[in-house]
């Protein structure tokens, strides 16, 4: 479940990063003097501006994701540790019991 969720997470931020340059680059295309001011241009800006936030939110994301989920993931697996050592402690101690009555 950990390897699943940090490969999520690496893949969001490949992502996030891929759509920013994507959208970097867009940008770049719109400083044509030729379309200065007409629809094209600023629904252009629109889409590229649109997909850079697209990014950043999924970025934002891959975060979240990494410091709730990853923290309460391992949370769990502290707490299915020590229960499993409290169960086996406890396994011993009753069979240490039965052996002195038998």
């Amino acid at each position: 479940m950990k390897r699943c969720l940090t490969s999520k997470i690496r893949c969001d931020r490949d992502y996030a990063m891929a759509l920013s340059s994507v959208a970097a680059q867009g940008l770049k295309i719109d400083r044509c003097d030729e379309l200065t001011g007409s629809l094209i241009t600023s629904s252009w800006r629109s889409i590229m501006e649109e997909l850079e936030n697209t990014g950043k939110l999924i970025k934002q994301n891959a975060d979240l994701i990494e410091s709730k989920a990853l923290d309460t993931l391992n949370t769990m697996y502290t707490e299915k540790r020590k229960a499993r050592k409290m169960y086996q402690e406890e396994h011993t101690r009753i069979a240490q019991q039965f052996s002195h009555v038998s």
